[in-house]
């Protein structure tokens, strides 16, 4: 019973993963076909298009938070790879382990006094004093979400660095990377 609930849990979780990670290539593509437009209406008719810095800006937040859960759950992020590899398959799980336990700690400490600050805001109508004079709260929310998922992906990692013997594979998956 418990299997099935974490297999469906985990299947949940990657297809949110997995949708991070196309919403976030979605907004790469819009910031692109944004500024493209902007400097070729600002050069072009001398009409700028105002909202564009804010807007990507937004975007580049999102893009981060959205998908850095994605590569962590792949190991595609930074890490010291030669120093990594020099270790035996256990010293690698220990500080995998221990890294992923420190680097969730972390995640939570911001997980918890953001989510404070992203009611503050919403609570008190907080905007920013901008073109767009957009809202604060969404985007303090944003942070909030990435860094909660990357909680999870945390503890699956730990998970998947403590019952297997080799931790270059997919932490809570079976499969090895793509060369």
């Amino acid at each position: 019973m418990i299997d099935k609930v974490t297999l469906k849990f985990t299947r949940i979780f990657d297809r949110i993963l997995n949708g991070g990670a196309v919403f976030s290539g979605i907004l790469l593509i819009f910031i692109m076909v944004a500024v493209f437009l902007d400097i070729t209406l600002r050069k072009a008719l001398d009409m700028p298009l105002l909202w564009v810095q804010e807007s990507t800006t937004f975007s580049l937040v999102a893009i981060a938070f959205f998908s850095a859960a994605w590569l962590l759950k792949r190991e595609r992020h930074v890490s010291m790879d030669q120093l990594f590899k020099r270790q035996s398959p256990k010293t690698q799980a220990m500080l995998t382990t221990i890294t992923s336990i420190i680097s969730m700690i972390a995640c939570l400490i911001v997980v918890w006094y953001g989510a404070q600050v992203t009611v503050d805001y919403y609570l008190n109508g907080d905007r920013y004093y901008s073109t767009l004079e957009a809202y604060k709260w969404p985007i303090a929310a944003i942070v909030v979400m990435g860094f909660f998922l990357l909680v999870i992906q945390f503890l699956r990692r730990i998970n998947g660095s403590l019952t297997s013997k080799r931790p270059q594979l997919q932490h809570g998956l079976s499969q090895p990377l793509p060369s």
